[in-house]
């Protein structure tokens, strides 16, 4: 039965797509080509991408105006891509899908409330955690519009998993319950099923919060329940014959079994899980599988097996999803440091470093790139104000040539109007671009510099080391164990700490002294006409400084200690090897136990 259902879906599919391959269709079969192309993601995704494409090409050529039909198959195209592991490439239709929209305002509210919740599920996968609650909610207050409660319990539970992926597991766990309500009312067991899955995987994510707390029973608890609603997930996937999520139910099953000591019977069921998502071209939950064959495998303490699952799903992870590669790179690293591999371990750390960075620059960016457009906005819609201006202006003069000298009065009060006019907008554009530079030179979270601001220093104070031979020193220092904290207590702890020490670094300092973010939990000082002992001397200090003030956050006091290199800038070395030198410094720290500075040393940095 199953087997004659594969087979004949893909088949009524190709007949049902026969009119766009002869060139021949019609506005009106877009939106049932849509919906069929955009089931596919449950059963062959790439065939879904595939068919999409065709799709659109065709009815690009066919110079068709068909908006809505467009913005459909657009977000068809893009739910086969998020499966596909490919957000990115997603996103771009989605932007698409959204203009439409917004030219399109009798659009139905059902149709309206599937585009955002497509986008923000998107937005959601790659991390843009404002941007997805936006389109959540959006298509919520849809969907009630339209009356359709599944849709209302679909963007519920999407808001569940947003809760979920920032550690605020109890409003995640009321979102998801609330969608597990509104599905049982509509009858809708799919829509159960998919429900019981994300309420495992909170679970999941629970027990494990626990643990890192040592907090067991809780966890064994935690884990109890992921298994029973993953066992009822996979009931009901089965009868529906859903196989994709009949994959993600048995991962979830495999992790409560592995966290309840059955790691046998984990790797059973993770297996199974892999075969299927592979078979369906579930890229996404390939990688999830690939990396929780990894966890149980660690957990049997086979980590040869488990590297080899690591290796395949950073293989499989594309280069521009850096959050995925993040934490792929973060559990290689651990498990290298695990296995004794301390030169290897180094190696993934680093490159974890640079993952930070460039998910830092990333959001850097975006909010740069918000205020220009705000900006652009403003301007136009001054700029407009100015014509609106000018022609009642040239009003008034034709008025003039009919009137006594009551109009050249006034024409001359019109005229100091525009006159201050000008002037405001001259005093607001000015006062914006000193905004922009501000956000563009300063870290959002810490507000201290940033790379940017800092390299810019460090350039002028390595010219002033070359022509009027100061001594300048930097100091490059990381967090301790920073990660743990993130893992154990969330990202917001997380951000906590960060500015913490941030205030810590700056108040230790000299007023001419630069403090700044390098990226991730590395922090980078520029210590002006101080030579290397002097550095030295500032680094010994604020080690001890950070390690006698705990830092206050809303998990309670948290002892921190950070490790630094110190190195001097010298007239013959480049800015960016003396960076080097202090980086491999710290590292050096790092192997002698942390909680500690090291001077750079002659060959520091070499082949770096």
């Amino acid at each position: 039965m199953i087997f004659a259902a594969r087979f004949l879906i893909p088949c009524l599919l190709l007949w049902s797509t026969l009119p766009v391959v002869a060139g021949v269709i019609e506005c009106d079969d877009l939106s049932q080509l849509a919906a069929e192309i955009h089931d596919m993601r449950d059963e062959d995704a790439s065939e879904g991408v595939a068919r999409g494409e065709a799709l659109l090409e065709t009815l690009y050529r066919g110079d068709l105006d068909c908006a809505e039909g467009e913005m459909l198959v657009l977000r068809a195209l893009a739910s086969n891509l998020h499966i596909l592991g490919r957000p990115h490439e997603g996103l771009v239709h989605m932007r698409r899908a959204l203009q439409l929209l917004d030219d399109l305002p009798g659009v139905p509210q059902e149709k309206r409330a599937e585009v955002h919740l497509t986008t923000g599920v998107l937005h959601w996968e790659l991390e843009a955690h404002d941007e997805a609650i936006s389109h959540y909610l959006a298509s919520k207050q849809a969907s009630q519009a339209a009356g359709d409660m599944i849709a209302v319990a679909r963007a519920a539970g999407n808001i569940g998993n947003l809760y979920n992926t920032t550690g605020n597991f109890e409003r995640a766990r009321e979102y998801h319950e609330r969608a597990l309500v509104g599905f049982e009312q509509e009858q809708w067991q799919l829509g159960v099923a998919g429900t019981l899955v994300n309420l495992a995987a909170l679970a999941g994510r629970k027990a494990r919060h626990h643990e890192a707390a040592g907090d067991l029973e809780a966890a064994s608890k935690e884990y109890t329940r992921m298994l029973e609603d993953g066992r009822g997930a996979l009931a009901l996937f089965e009868v529906k014959n859903n196989d994709r999520g009949i994959a993600h139910a048995r991962t979830n099953i495999a992790e409560a079994l592995s966290g309840l000591g059955r790691a046998g019977e984990a790797l059973d069921y993770q297996q199974a899980a892999l075969e299927l998502q592979r078979e369906v071209g579930d890229v996404g939950g390939e990688i999830q599988s690939l990396l929780s064959m990894s966890r149980i495998e660690q957990s049997l303490g086979r980590l040869d097996e488990a590297a080899e699952w690591l290796n395949a799903a950073l293989d499989l992870t594309p280069e521009n999803n850096l959050a995925r590669r993040h934490d792929v790179v973060g559990q290689l690293a651990g498990l290298k440091e695990e296995r004794g591999d301390y030169r290897a371990a180094l190696e993934y750390q680093k490159a974890l470093n640079s993952l930070r960075r460039r998910i830092a620059d990333n959001q850097m960016a975006a909010r740069v790139e918000e205020v220009r457009l705000a900006l652009e906005a403003e301007q136009r819609d001054q700029e407009l104000a100015l014509l609106r201006r000018e022609a009642e202006i040239a009003g008034l003069r034709l008025e003039r040539q009919r009137t006594t000298s009551l109009v050249t009065a006034l024409l001359a009060i019109l005229l100091l109007i525009l006159l201050a006019l000008v002037f405001t907008l001259y005093r607001g554009r000015v006062q914006r671009s000193r905004q922009l530079e501000r956000v563009a030179r300063t870290d959002p979270l810490t507000n201290l510099s940033n790379r940017r601001a800092m390299m810019e220093r460090l350039e002028t104070a390595h010219r002033s080391s070359r022509t009027a031979d100061d001594a300048h020193s930097i100091i490059l220092a990381d967090i301790d164990d920073f990660k743990r904290i993130n893992d154990r207590y969330g990202h917001a702890v997380g951000d906590e700490v960060l500015r913490h020490i941030a205030g810590l670094l700056e108040d230790a300092v000299r007023g001419r002294d630069v403090v700044a973010r390098w990226g991730g939990e590395e922090f980078l000082l520029l210590l002006q006409y101080t030579d290397l002992a002097g550095g030295d001397a500032v680094a010994a200090n604020l080690i001890e400084l950070v390690a006698t003030h705990p830092a206050p956050t809303t998990a309670g006091e948290l002892s921190i200690t950070m490790t630094a290199g110190v190195a001097e800038l010298s007239a013959e070395v480049p800015v960016d090897e003396t960076i080097r030198h202090a980086d491999v410094a710290m590292y050096r720290g790092k192997a002698a136990g942390r909680n500690c500075h090291v001077v750079a040393r002659d060959g520091d940095g070499t082949g770096a």
